[in-house]
């Protein structure tokens, strides 16, 4: 349980968690390369200028982030918010390829 830790700025090479709670953690200007992140609860994390890899952060979420899952192949990374929608990630661009907003809820799982 990493629930309210502090890693502001830490580089987070190579991470790699599995069913563990950074709710309330400070993520803030951090970078995640290589991430591999499975049943991860970011539930309330400040991720503000969060980066992935070389990339800049990722913007697009009008809310908190609630969850992320990365693909298996690193190449993508899946944010829910929230703001009720779904977006979909290419790492290697750190561009946002697509929204998915047909939610009636927050996202709290990905």
């Amino acid at each position: 349980d990493l629930s309210g830790c502090r890693f502001p700025g830490a580089n987070l090479d190579g991470l790699q968690v599995l069913c563990s709670s950074f709710r309330g953690a400070d993520l803030r200007y951090a970078v995640l390369t290589r991430p591999r992140l499975c049943g991860v609860d970011l539930r309330e994390a400040s991720l503000a200028n969060l980066q992935c890899g070389e990339k800049s952060h990722l913007e697009g979420h009008t809310s908190a982030v609630n969850t992320l899952a990365v693909s298996s192949n690193g190449k993508h990374m899946v944010s829910g918010s929230d703001d009720r929608t779904i977006k979909v990630w290419n790492l290697d661009t750190g561009k946002l390829e697509r929204t998915i907003d047909e939610r009636f809820y927050p996202v709290n799982g990905v």
